[in-house]
């Protein structure tokens, strides 16, 4: 596929700032419902959908989600998202898997991080308030948009969210790590989707 064929679907914005890749949204409400586009990007996209009912599709796979759960989207897949009840709160955070590395290349950077840039490391689709890590997720989450929305003031209308604060950041930055570590920790993470990856590096050569 060519540059101009996969711009076609490809997010144009950025997340966050050059020098810290990262950004929080907030949306909720009653009405407009969310609608989000199919598109793609090459950061990491992590979904809270903390209530509500959504219509998602994830490479042209469609998931019906009813109950409070976390939603993952890996580089470069392609997805949109609706929302199909008329009161929700979704929240997103968007990075560029680069922004977890060190200057001081270690075993993390060998097995967990490289991989996961350069998607042989990935999460799993789906993650609901059924399982039994949910909470300690959530929690670290947390961590995450209350560094974000920190002396700021936050509508809830889907506006991108970014914060030049350094401290702010550290903080971001160390519950991300926090994040995968757990996914880690129980197994949650996914190897070996390079075939995977092809598929949908065809499909969006179709739909472009």
């Amino acid at each position: 596929m060519d540059s101009s064929q996969k711009q076609n679907l490809r997010e144009i914005r950025a997340h966050g700032t050059s020098i810290f890749p990262c950004a929080y949204y907030l949306t909720t409400g009653i009405f407009p419902r969310l609608q989000v586009k199919h598109h793609w990007h090459e950061e990491i996209e992590i979904l809270y959908l903390k209530s509500g009912k959504y219509k998602a599709l994830i490479n042209m796979e469609s998931y019906e989600i009813h109950k409070e759960c976390f939603l993952f989207v890996n580089r470069g897949e392609l997805h949109d998202l609706r929302s199909v009840s008329q009161e929700y709160e979704e929240q997103a955070v968007v990075f560029d898997p680069q922004m977890l590395r060190f200057y001081s290349y270690d075993s993390i950077d060998e097995h967990i991080l490289l991989p996961l840039i350069q998607g042989k490391l990935t999460f799993p689709r789906m993650l609901d308030c059924s399982h039994p890590v949910f909470e300690t997720l959530a929690a670290e989450y947390e961590k995450i948009s209350d560094a974000f929305c920190r002396n700021q003031q936050v509508s809830g209308s889907g506006d991108q969210i970014y914060t030049n604060n350094i401290i702010s950041q550290m903080q971001i930055k160390a519950s991300l790590l926090q994040f995968v570590a757990i996914m880690m920790e129980h197994d949650l993470m996914c190897r070996d989707v390079l075939l995977e990856n092809q598929r949908i590096e065809s499909i969006k050569t179709v739909l472009a």
